[in-house]
């Protein structure tokens, strides 16, 4: 079961990649294939794992596809933290303190923690909302850290901005 689902996630990457005419090297598809299906097979996972993924990415574009893909891989209440794969990838994010994860300051050159930031309205030292965007922010940087060598700077914005759409629960704010 499991080789079926990661090669059925390779396939949604690599036709997404194609799609936007990109040339990534199978061995990076795979690696990606591996670490999204990883997060997603935890044990503690019964909602937010593969068989949700492939439903939302039926009939999407390829941006999207890469957006639904990755928008679930870090879900730190139901895997007990950060799952496996992906901890190094988070490595210097964040800072545990006694009222929850807090965002360090942007490492110089690496532009996928500020973009993300950007994008979900976080600033360094702020103490990430547990239940109003945590999940999805960690999500979106695995989602960068492993994306950005392949896309363009507009590309790389709408997967974390299609990743930020998927934070439930959320009111419309003073930007709309």
């Amino acid at each position: 079961m499991a080789t079926a689902t990661i090669h059925r996630i390779v396939v949604l990457f690599d036709k997404a990649l194609t799609a936007l005419s990109l040339a990534v090297p199978m061995a990076d598809v795979e690696s990606m294939a591996i670490l999204v299906n990883r997060s997603l097979a935890a044990p503690t996972r019964s909602f937010h794992n593969s068989r949700h993924v492939f439903q939302m990415c039926e009939d999407m574009k390829p941006l999207q596809v890469l957006a639904a893909l990755f928008h679930d891989v870090v879900y730190c209440q139901v895997d007990k933290g950060f799952p496996a794969p992906a901890v190094q990838l988070l490595s210097g994010v964040t800072d545990a303190k006694d009222e929850g994860l807090s965002l360090r300051p942007f490492e110089p050159g690496d532009d996928s923690v500020a973009l993300c930031a950007a994008v979900f309205g976080f600033s360094a030292g702020q103490i990430l909302p547990l239940t109003h965007g945590l999940n999805e922010f960690l999500s979106a940087v695995v989602a960068c850290r492993l994306l950005q060598r392949h896309l363009s700077g507009p590309q790389m914005l709408a997967v974390v901005v299609g990743i930020a759409a998927t934070v439930p629960f959320r009111a419309r704010d003073a930007r709309g």
